[in-house]
């Protein structure tokens, strides 16, 4: 794992650390579990579309099951 160093407010700092001992996780188990969720939540993100990512599409990463699914990628 690598350390890294945040800057809360007093009040943020005492809610999260009375949450992560309500738990019972340690405060950085309690960051690193809400970063996780707001990773994921933004990964289904509608907005993020494979045809329009030009990275996904010249990588090879289009998916391949595209004429059978379609209807599952576009909405």
């Amino acid at each position: 794992m690598d350390r890294t160093t945040i800057v809360l407010p007093h009040g943020l700092k005492l809610l999260a650390q009375r949450l992560a001992l309500k738990n019972r996780v340690s405060l950085s188990e309690l960051i690193r579990n809400a970063l996780k969720q707001q990773i994921s939540a933004a990964k289904k993100d509608p907005s993020t579309d494979a045809f329009l990512d030009d990275k996904q599409f010249f990588e090879g990463k289009v998916p391949t099951d595209l004429s059978e699914n379609h209807d599952d990628y576009l909405y």
